[in-house]
């Protein structure tokens, strides 16, 4: 969405308040009651936080505002909450004492790399799929593009090279590793914007 990183770290804050709120209140109230189904309620409510969030970024696109994750978050915050609370009581139930500290290493060990290879892997799959669908997803807003283009009178010849131009460009972009790099096909969008202006500055003001 563009966030500064400032604003992008408060978005976030209603995770931890839900993930704080409840261990401090739900967890020990909840937990003596349904032992490790505690999980199970945890990763539904978890589950139902995801979905929040997906109804309002699909409703709003770019359009998002971080009030608009609150709900979602809090939901993710209290899921993730009591699926860890009593995470290390059922793991560690029936394990015996002599091997209690090695075994609890163990579990956060697996956690750490669980969590490593999670993010690894929903990396690899949304910007795989971001490369992919690059192509599919601009010519889906070209009409739009075309509209706002004949408002402005632009000839359709012309609209045909820009809409080219900007195509190449975005799908370049997408498959940039380097997010600092500038494609080439970019830099030649932006000399010819460049050239554009300089041009339009020499006409006379009628």
């Amino acid at each position: 969405l563009g966030y500064e990183v400032i604003k992008a770290a408060l978005t976030g804050i209603p995770t931890a308040i839900g993930i704080s709120v409840t261990m401090a209140v739900f967890s020990q109230k909840l937990i003596p009651k349904l032992g490790r189904y505690t999980m199970t309620l945890g990763t539904l409510v978890m589950a139902a936080g995801l979905w929040v969030l997906y109804l309002f970024i699909h409703a709003n696109g770019l359009d998002t505002t971080p009030w608009q994750f609150i709900p979602g978050l809090l939901l993710v915050g209290m899921g993730m909450a009591l699926i860890m609370s009593p995470m290390f009581s059922v793991v560690l139930n029936d394990v015996d004492h002599k091997h209690a500290g090695s075994a609890s290493g163990i579990l956060s060990a697996v956690q750490q790399l669980g969590g490593a290879i999670g993010t690894a892997l929903i990396g690899v799959v949304f910007f795989g799929q971001l490369t992919a669908a690059a192509s599919v997803s601009f010519d889906a807003v070209v009409p739009q593009i075309r509209d706002d283009l004949t408002a402005a009178h632009v000839p359709a010849e012309t609209q045909d090279q820009i809409i080219s131009a900007a195509k190449n460009c975005f799908v370049d972009r997408t498959k940039e590793k380097d997010s600092t790099k500038t494609p080439d096909s970019c830099k030649k969008l932006e000399d010819q914007q460049a050239s554009s202006d300089q041009a339009l500055t020499q006409l006379p003001p009628e």
